[in-house]
């Protein structure tokens, strides 16, 4: 399903980028939308290293051999979130405990936007639920 993978991989990576780069815009950053965006470009990189090939070893591994793909692509996850944070570290010009402060408002923005998306959503299906309820009433009756 090419929407469910869009979602589960476009969606969190833009919010990431947008959402870095509002915050830090605000927090004093010295990285511009385009540096926000080619070095998370480039963290998520390996993953794509990593997890490609696992991908085709897993068809000839045998279960038990699981754990093994289970590490090595927690190993990716591991050290592309890594190279996140010490990319937007290197970018913005902050010093770590600075960065752990602003990766935490950007992982609750980033949560505070979905949020926000939800509720705008749910709200516009409420909305267009209720036009055709009228419209339906309306030519029911007539």
């Amino acid at each position: 399903n090419v929407i469910f993978e869009l979602s589960t991989i476009l969606l969190p990576f833009m919010l990431w980028v947008v959402v870095n780069w509002s915050l830090t815009t605000l927090m004093n950053g010295k990285g511009t939308f385009r540096d926000v965006y080619i070095a998370s470009a480039y963290a998520l990189s390996p993953m794509i290293y990593i997890i490609l090939p696992l991908t085709f070893i897993s068809n000839f591994l045998i279960m038990e051999e699981g754990t093994f793909l289970t590490l090595f692509g927690s190993i990716a996850v591991l050290w592309s979130l890594a190279l996140l944070f010490f990319g937007s570290m290197t970018i913005h010009q902050y010093d770590t405990a600075k960065n752990v402060f602003v990766t935490a408002l950007i992982i609750f923005g980033m949560i505070f936007s979905l949020f926000i998306g939800v509720l705008f959503f749910n709200l516009a299906e409420q909305v267009i639920q209720f036009v055709n309820d009228i419209y339906t009433e309306i030519f029911m009756r007539a």
